[in-house]
Order: structure tokens, then sequence, then C-alpha cells
């Protein structure tokens, strides 16, 4: 729930992006971005507090896509992603930018292998691009759902 429907303001579609920050919070960290021990308390932490920094429970998170989770979770509705869209292309961005990271380290890998080493059979020299789950710094169980979203 977005901190203007805890309030009990006038609500629109940015209710619905905070509470997917609040999915996307919760993929590489397992954790609830607003914990409380009942739903008052809970409601209160949306209001009031802002989430542990994901990058100290899951240092490996792209930077990127947790600027994005942070700006969804912002509580000014006029500061987060304006629409689903935007979302949509943000994270598209975050992908096209770590698959051309992952091209250039396979490039600069491949280039360094010893000529011996470039003709050995497939299979013991391949490098294969990281799975989404590993670009975006979510562990296996959680890149299920995050495709289910995107």
């Amino acid at each position: 729930m977005a901190p203007e429907q805890a309030l009990g303001e006038t609500v629109d579609h940015r209710c619905d992006l905070f509470s997917l920050g609040s999915v996307l919070y919760h993929l590489p960290t397992w954790k609830a971005p607003f914990p409380g021990g009942n739903i008052t308390a809970t409601l209160m932490a949306v209001v009031r507090q802002d989430p542990e920094p994901i990058d100290k429970l899951t240092p490996e998170i792209d930077p990127d896509l947790e600027k994005l989770i942070n700006r969804l979770l912002t509580k000014d509705r006029n500061h987060r992603p304006q629409t689903a869209h935007d979302v949509v292309k943000a994270i598209t961005d975050i992908e096209r930018q770590l698959d051309s990271k992952v091209t250039l380290e396979q490039s600069i890998g491949e280039a360094q292998l010893a000529p011996t080493e470039a003709f050995q059979p497939a299979g013991k020299n391949v490098r294969r691009s990281p799975r989404a789950d590993q670009k975006f710094g979510f562990s296996r169980k959680h890149s299920a759902a995050f495709v289910l979203i995107f």
C-alpha cells in the first residue's frame, strides 16, 4: 500500500507503481521494504520510514536497478516514475547496459586467451552470458518472479 493510500488521500495509478517497488525490493533481498509486527505498524513504516538500503542486503545488485526500486518506493508520488511504461523503459535500459558490459567483458576475456587456449574444444573456454537473475543481482529463486513481472 502506498503512503498516500495509507493516509487516506486520493490515490491513482502511482500507488500500483509503489507496490511494484515493494515487490522488486523483495526479490533480491527476501525482505519486505517496510516490516512491521502488525498491519498498523507496517502502515506506519510505509508512511514514516525508508527501506533498508538494498545494497547492504544484496551487495551484488546493479546500482541502476537499486536506484529504480528506490524511486518506485519514494514517499512523494510526484518523484516516482509516472507510468508503468517509464518503469519498463528504465528496466530495458538497465538490461541493455548490463548486456553491453557482459559483451565487453567477454571480448576482453577472449582477447586475453593464450593462443593454445583459443583452440580448445567447445565447452572448455566458452563464456556464456549470465542469466538475467545474475545480471540484475537476483538469486535464481527470485528470477522466475521477475520474469513473470516483465
